[in-house]
């Protein structure tokens, strides 16, 4: 997946339908402030619980 200045892409998804659709999403991003988004990270809550996201987007309000 490409990356730009709106969109990082952390790990490459293993699953292609999954890759189709964040290709979808990210070819639709609006290309300018304050538009940005990660796809394909994990992360660890103070609780130790593991959350994994295929997508985040910070966006307009």
């Amino acid at each position: 997946m490409r990356q730009g200045s709106r969109w990082t892409t952390v790990t490459d998804s293993e699953f292609d339908h999954e890759f189709r659709g964040l290709e979808a999403i990210r070819e639709k991003l609006p290309d300018g402030d304050p538009w940005r988004a990660w796809s394909n990270f994990t992360f660890t809550a103070q609780a130790q619980l593991c959350d994994q996201q295929e997508r985040h987007m910070r966006t307009v309000s």
